[in-house]
């Protein structure tokens, strides 16, 4: 339907035909995204191609906190495996050796139910999770603690136990039979230490 017309004179100039030989883009073609630029990282530690990112830490509804991480792959050839660690389990879920302190020394606990874009194993490596070549994984971990963070808490530290495997291919545990209180071949325990300031959302 047309609403309205009009005539308009304009000069012919190379400005004109340099936007006369753009093609129009098409209805299906992509736009570009108009993203926010991403915040800065809080903290951050590398072991060998992995780097491990602290991205932010937040509260959630029922008063826990959750931290939310970046798992990066720098390698340009190599795959690589992550896991977060927990001791042995039989009834889940199960405790993992990774917790969130507060500044005034209160501690919160984490538990492999809390876990979101990453799994937890002791010794079986189908929890392991590939990152590919210069790839990343995005993941994040919930903290009880049953404690409100006092508003004099300036900083916060992460202290994490991760299984990880520098060149992971899925196809080296074809046939692996699970053995008691040993991790899986390939794997180490890596040991995170990250401390940020308080970034409450």
């Amino acid at each position: 339907m047309v609403i309205t017309g009009g005539k308009a004179k304009f000069k012919n100039d190379a400005a004109v035909q340099q936007l006369l030989a753009k093609p129009a883009p098409s209805e299906n073609q992509p736009q570009p995204e108009n993203k926010p630029p991403s915040a800065p990282a809080l903290a951050s530690q590398k072991d060998g191609n992995l780097v491990v990112v602290l991205n932010q830490m937040r509260t959630l509804n029922d008063g826990s906190l959750q931290v939310d991480l970046t798992f990066q792959n720098k390698s340009t050839n190599n795959s690589i495996a992550v896991a977060m660690y927990h001791d042995v389990c039989f009834v889940p879920p199960c405790s993992m050796p990774t917790v969130l302190i507060a500044g005034d020394g209160h501690q919160f606990g984490s538990y492999d139910d809390g876990l979101t874009g990453i799994r937890s194993l002791a010794k079986s490596p189908l929890a392991l999770t590939e990152i590919l070549p210069n790839a990343e994984l995005k993941a994040s971990i919930e903290f009880r603690g049953g404690h409100e963070v006092s508003p004099t808490v300036k900083t916060f530290s992460l202290r994490s136990t991760i299984v990880v495997n520098q060149n992971y291919s899925a196809s080296s545990y074809d046939n692996y039979a699970i053995r008691d209180n040993v991790l899986p071949p390939y794997c180490k325990l890596v040991t995170v230490f990250l401390d940020f300031p308080v970034s409450m959302h």
